[in-house]
């Protein structure tokens, strides 16, 4: 685990996309949410006070963690502590273990309890995907590949057929902050007390080093919590392989950390389940660089068709693009009544163009800009 702190440097260019997941930030005598769910009030109000090292030392407790954390202070910044949390019982025995600071691990103890899903049954995280019967999916060897995941059925566009949770969460800056041996500490219990470390050590590695480095750097997806940027591990959607024109993407839950895989066209039996590991939206070119840091050419149908077809998809992609910054120039200029044609007409190319080039992951970014010039100009039905 020698390389582990290369992480800073090459965290941000490998950190799934789109799934920037943000928990809101509230003052910190208060709990961000309450996962029981919303016929079963919480208790308290007020979150624990933060586990550390010297909280420890005083009460001698640390519930509501499973083992003592593990904590260390930087040696290089005042007053910055690190600790390694794990908590069993997370997710029916799933288990969590979290590298972060001990007011983080405070703010996502409201977290750790299973949701209470008796009022919306539909919503249960442990009825999705590979709990069905026939299940949704299996992960298999891919020739090329490596591991991936394929449809075992048909999968219904807009079906949730895989609902993951976090086995490891880590702050981003840790590596910045501590020493390699520090480090390679919280690392190393981190993982070895989970319930199942093959979870995290069995996944897919593209850029060497370190065995947990290089699963992190592989397969970590993003998560903003109280402003701050951390890194989470799913295991189950570390198997899903990557594709310029994916036909799934993932929806966050960020007060409870599952993510979901959803289906954004039929997918038919046999067929490899895709991701996007990158924005989709950029050109051929610059999707290819920014694949580099996996360490693999992408060859999906798009960027393996012919030249004609990448330039025809590389000025969809453009206009794509193109079409927010219009939007976003309207939104500043202050559009009037008079503009609502213009707005139709990128509003329905914006969703010709996104259906084309089965890219309906990247609409949400889009909504808010719509929203806002459809209510500068009036329309508030449609704004909504």
């Amino acid at each position: 685990m020698t390389r582990v702190w290369h992480l800073v440097a090459t965290i941000s260019a490998l950190l799934h996309y789109p799934e920037y997941i943000t928990a809101t930030s509230l003052p910190s005598s208060q709990c961000p949410w309450n996962p029981l769910g919303p016929l079963r009030s919480r208790t308290s109000t007020s979150c624990p006070l933060p586990v550390n090292s010297n909280s420890i030392a005083v009460t001698r407790d640390w519930d509501p963690w499973t083992y003592k954390p593990f904590c260390v202070y930087s040696t290089t910044h005042t007053n910055v502590e690190f600790c390694t949390y794990t908590h069993i019982p997370f997710r029916r025995m799933h288990g969590v273990s979290l590298i972060v600071e001990p007011h983080i691990a405070a703010t996502l103890t409201s977290s750790l309890p299973d949701p209470d899903v008796s009022w919306d049954p539909q919503r249960d995280p442990f009825e999705a995907g590979a709990l069905h019967e026939p299940p949704a999916y299996v992960v298999q060897d891919i020739p090329g590949k490596g591991k991936g995941v394929v449809a075992q059925r048909k999968i219904r566009r807009g079906e949730m057929f895989m609902v993951d949770f976090p086995v490891l969460v880590a702050g981003v800056k840790f590596p910045e902050v501590l020493s390699v041996r520090q480090g390679s500490e919280l690392i190393k219990w981190a993982v070895m007390q989970l319930p199942r470390p093959e979870l995290v050590l069995e996944l897919g590695r593209s850029v060497g080093g370190g065995v947990v480095e290089d699963v992190l750097k592989t397969n970590v997806f993003a998560l903003e919590i109280e402003g701050t940027p951390h890194m989470a591990l799913y295991p189950e959607i570390s198997r899903i392989n990557h594709a310029c024109k994916p036909n799934a993407f993932t929806r966050a839950s960020p007060r409870i950390l599952n993510t979901e895989v959803v289906a954004h066209r039929d997918i038919e039996l046999g067929e490899e389940i895709t991701l996007t590991y990158i924005p989709s939206i950029l050109p051929h070119s610059e999707r290819r660089l920014k694949l580099r840091a996996w360490n693999f050419t992408c060859a999906c149908p798009i960027c393996s068709a012919p030249a004609s077809g990448i330039a025809h998809s590389d000025s969809q992609r453009a206009r794509i693009q193109a079409i927010g910054d219009e939007l976003a120039y309207l939104r500043v200029a202050s559009p009037t009544p008079e503009n609502r044609s213009q707005i139709d007409t990128l509003s329905k190319e914006l969703l010709r163009i996104v259906e084309e080039e089965e890219l309906p992951g990247e609409l949400p970014m889009f909504w808010e800009q719509l929203a806002r010039v459809y209510f500068d100009v009036g329309d508030v039905l449609q704004a909504l």
